[in-house]
């Protein structure tokens, strides 16, 4: 159905538009990996969060 819809709005689809659309959708499906893979890393689960931002026993 989209492919339908944008081949009526946007006409044949040539090869500058394809490679630009691919492009488009490799840096957009790579930066949401990188979002997400940094979401899900260990240093940010809550515990290592609640670790990282307690103050450590120094005495001085």
């Amino acid at each position: 159905m989209l492919w339908v819809l944008c081949r009526l709005h946007y006409g044949p689809i040539t090869v500058p538009r394809s490679l630009r659309w691919a492009s488009c959708g490799v840096i957009s499906m790579s930066v949401s990996a990188a979002i997400l893979e940094r979401l899900f890393s260990l240093e940010c689960e809550p515990h290592n969060i609640a670790a990282h931002d307690k103050p450590e026993l120094n005495p001085e």
